[in-house]
């Protein structure tokens, strides 16, 4: 039982969520006998692409409009998120989660990470608050996939977090260099910063994932 937020950022993995991520969610959630209330920016994806050739379209498409489509239409913008209503704070992957919430251009950050190159960028003042009001309640945060990228920008400069980029050893020095900790996981394996009721799975951050192993990583993340 509790009540969760699910915070979404679009409809799709390469400029939204990752809709077997955000399914997942909802069915772990239930599973548990949780309500849930979704939340999402209304404002524009920063890029909108073509998921067969992988190009850019020009079309604005607006991040809770799309995010509702995997909702079922039940969202709200994130201006009327409230850490006082939630036990948990569920933030699935997908490139949305850094691109719809943060002024990178890069288009490729998390190479940077494994590369020790990051650079440093801004998160959105609202989904900044809506993470740093979960922690300081000292409420649990589940964050899926690449959201970790999103929590180290976050919590950079106010002490250390421990979170899993998957079985990559390389984000290990990454993140020693961005002044985190990144544990190598597998897809289906949950890493916990009990400091921080922090609780990461890799799901398709693992080249090998596979939707019943996220699935599963989602479910052990929820239920812990």
């Amino acid at each position: 039982m509790g009540r969760f937020a699910l915070f979404l950022t679009g409809c799709g993995n390469r400029d939204g969520s990752e809709i077997t991520e955000a399914v997942s969610c909802y069915l772990a959630i239930s599973r548990v006998g949780g309500s849930v209330e979704t939340f999402s920016l209304d404002q524009d994806q920063k890029q909108v692409l073509n998921y067969v050739s992988g190009e850019g379209i020009d079309q604005e498409r607006n991040c809770m409009v799309e995010a509702a489509r995997i909702s079922r239409g039940e969202i709200l913008p994130i201006e009327q998120f409230d850490a006082r209503e939630f036990d948990c704070l569920v933030l699935p992957g997908g490139a949305g989660c850094f691109l719809n919430t943060t002024d990178i251009i890069d288009p490729d950050p998390l190479s940077r990470l494994l590369e020790g190159k990051l650079e440093p960028f801004t998160v959105d003042p609202r989904v900044e608050e809506m993470i740093l009001s979960m922690h300081a309640a000292k409420k649990k945060i589940v964050a899926i996939c690449a959201v970790p990228l999103l929590l180290m920008e976050v919590f950079h400069g106010k002490g250390a977090i421990t979170t899993t980029f998957g079985p990559d050893p390389s984000f290990e020095e990454g993140a020693q260099v961005y002044g985190h900790v990144a544990k190598m996981a597998k897809c289906g394996d949950v890493v916990i910063d009990p400091d921080n009721r922090i609780y990461t799975t890799p799901a398709y951050m693992d080249p090998n994932g596979t939707p019943i192993a996220v699935f599963d990583g989602i479910v052990k993340a929820i239920e812990e």
